[in-house]
């Protein structure tokens, strides 16, 4: 009887802590998207560990004790760089103070949980890549002569419309 009650106990100890953990768990979903779409993104830490990569539109999901980098790329566009945070706190986590105290908090911080990420989605518009200060779509050729030297030459193109 005496070992039901500690095990009940441990139990009881264990579901009322980690309050954030518990409700919003130690990840989240960044949807991103781009304008034009199929735009290839790569999502990195900021210590430069590459954790995912993709095509708008798309979804990553990320754990939370982390900050991020996403590069959203395409042919003819400026790369855009978005960062995304984990310096908003949790709501939930105030929840540890009335029900989990030290031992729910300190499992939420180690967890990531305590914290929200910022922004929650990515819509980017990419911008036409520009060459001698003019917004224009280029495309490069590069070329290699008998020398085995590599040369390159941007041609100005014209989108067609259909």
């Amino acid at each position: 009887m005496r070992t039901l009650r500690i095990v009940i106990t441990v139990l009881l100890l264990f579901v009322l802590t980690s309050c954030a953990t518990l409700f919003t768990g130690t990840s989240e979903n960044i949807n991103m998207t781009s304008t034009p779409s199929d735009a290839t993104v790569v999502v990195k830490e900021t210590g430069g560990n590459e954790v995912g990569r993709g095509v708008t539109p798309t979804m990553f999901r990320l754990r939370k004790n982390s900050c991020y980098v996403v590069e959203i790329s395409l042919e003819g566009y400026k790369t855009s760089k978005v960062y995304i945070n984990n310096n908003d706190m949790n709501g939930v986590f105030f929840l540890d103070f009335i029900c989990g105290g030290v031992l729910g908090m300190a499992i939420d911080y180690l967890t990531g949980s305590m914290w929200d990420l910022k922004p929650d989605s990515i819509n980017v518009t990419l911008e036409l890549a520009t060459l001698n200060g003019k917004e224009q779509l280029y495309g490069v050729v590069k070329g290699m002569n008998a020398n085995k030297e590599v040369s390159m030459v941007t041609v100005p193109m014209t989108p067609v419309r259909r």
